[in-house]
């Protein structure tokens, strides 16, 4: 696993014990956040400076450094596949980079309020972007295009999660309701609520044949 340390080092963890921690680089200023690819192989991590640093974890090289913008970036993922960083800043601005080039390939800037929350769809295809104006947006993984806008009639959206298939849409909203959006006909699908309980999580089966949900 994956930390960082109050003098801005980024620190490789091992879960066998008695192999200890391996300092693989640092910042010039204090750590905001980091998240592996889907693989472990990649790492990104960002400091308050509004740099990016894109780190190969085996090799415990840094692949890339990125400056963002003029405002500070709230968080950063790598795509599934470690090809691709998304950022979202203060500025209301979702970014995405190519990792070998550094360079910006799509931004998205559609909501105005605060983005709260961003993740890929497993495939890598799709983005979800959750704005603390109770909306959402399904974006296109490559040109960051909106795909489906998210908006609820009486509620607002807390949280979502792609199916595993990247077919369906969960989203969770305030109230405590679960929402299932069809992403292929772009359509809201069914809407479930329970009187005395209300939803905090769900999860589809690869085929969204199947609804795990926690309450």
């Amino acid at each position: 696993w994956v930390g960082g340390t109050d003098d801005h080092e980024v620190v490789l963890h091992s879960t066998v014990a008695g192999s200890g921690a391996v300092i693989i680089g640092r910042h010039d200023a204090l750590l905001s956040s980091m998240a592996l690819d889907a693989t472990g192989q990649r790492l990104v991590s960002v400091s308050s400076d509004a740099i990016l640093k894109i780190w190969d974890v085996r090799a415990k090289r840094l692949i890339r450094e990125v400056r963002g913008g003029e405002t500070a970036i709230l968080g950063a993922i790598l795509s599934p596949d470690g090809q691709h960083v998304l950022v979202w800043s203060e500025d209301k601005t979702v970014v995405l980079i190519d990792v070998n080039s550094g360079q910006k390939v799509g931004s998205f800037d559609g909501h105005a309020a605060r983005i709260d929350k961003v993740s890929f769809a497993s495939h890598g295809r799709l983005i979800l972007v959750v704005s603390n104006d109770g909306s959402a947006s399904v974006l296109d993984g490559q040109s960051l295009q909106v795909i489906v806008g998210v908006q609820l009639p009486q509620a607002s959206v807390v949280h979502g999660k792609f199916s595993g298939d990247g077919r369906n849409l969960i989203v969770i909203a305030d109230d405590g309701s679960l929402y299932i959006w069809d992403l292929q006909r772009r359509a809201l699908s069914r809407s479930i609520s329970l009187a005395h309980f209300t939803f905090v999580d769900a999860v589809l089966n690869s085929d969204s044949s199947l609804l795990a949900a926690v309450t």
